[in-house]
């Protein structure tokens, strides 16, 4: 098949939700993909490629990403010798104790496949991770207001609009404005961080990972998760209503 033929066929799977590098991280590769369950390698992704951002779970970077594999591969060669390819025709990887699943897509002699698992940490680019960014623009002052929060994620979904899931009592405030950045893959739909403003000024991040700073910060237990608040500007007064806030969204709401 030549190159050219493989790129039409590719172009037909618009259908399929396609990974662009928006809200990505980049393997420090080659990297091995392992079973969320059993720790077994399924797979090996090639350096340089972008994976969904899904952030760190005890050392470990969940992995989920639709790859492809050409149709005379799949059918004829062992499973722990297929190679995979990105949306754009480029080799990513192969994956290593792979069993096709119920989900896997055969469509113009490509198979649709997601790849679901978790990888070491010291695999990606700590640069190109949101905490490495959050972090950067906190010590540069460039998150000060909701329009500098805004123009520096404009490669991730966000979303203004948490208040509104708040219950109309002592958790609101009229001053305090949440936003939210999050992930979506095929998979899965996660918040990765909260941002809150007072009066057009951030005084505070919440977010499951280590931002690495010298900030104070309480930990909000929920549904047998942590969830860090950092606190860029205390104020006591305000603090009772922020913590409360975010503790009532992800308990009831998130």
């Amino acid at each position: 098949m030549t190159m050219t033929t493989m790129k039409t066929a590719f172009a037909l799977l618009i259908h399929i939700m396609l990974i662009s590098i928006a809200e990505s991280a980049i393997i420090n590769g080659p990297a091995n993909i392992r079973d969320k369950e059993t720790n077994r390698i399924i797979a090996s992704l090639n350096d340089g490629v972008f994976v969904p951002d899904l952030g760190l779970k005890e050392s470990w970077f969940d992995i989920e990403l639709i790859c492809f594999a050409r149709l005379e591969d799949y059918q004829d060669l062992p499973q722990k010798h297929l190679p995979i390819w990105d949306n754009k025709g480029k080799l990513i990887g192969k994956l290593i104790d792979y069993h096709p699943e119920s989900y896997d897509e055969i469509k113009d002699q490509w198979v649709s496949i997601w790849l679901v698992g978790k990888t070491f940490k010291d695999n990606i680019l700590q640069e190109t991770t949101l905490e490495y960014r959050i972090r950067r623009l906190l010590l540069d002052d460039k998150l000060q207001s909701i329009e500098a929060f805004k123009t520096s994620f404009t490669d991730w979904e966000t979303a203004g609009h948490m208040s509104d899931y708040l219950p109309p009592d002592s958790l609101k405030h009229p001053d305090l404005k949440y936003w939210t950045i999050y992930s979506t893959t095929p998979l899965s739909w996660q918040i990765q961080a909260i941002f809150v403003f007072y009066k057009n000024n951030l005084i505070a991040i919440e977010i499951e990972r280590d931002l690495d700073l010298s900030l104070p910060r309480v930990t909000i237990n929920s549904r047998g998760f942590r969830h860090s608040l950092y606190f860029i500007n205390d104020n006591s007064d305000l603090r009772k209503y922020v913590v409360g806030a975010i503790k009532y969204f992800f308990d009831f709401a998130g």
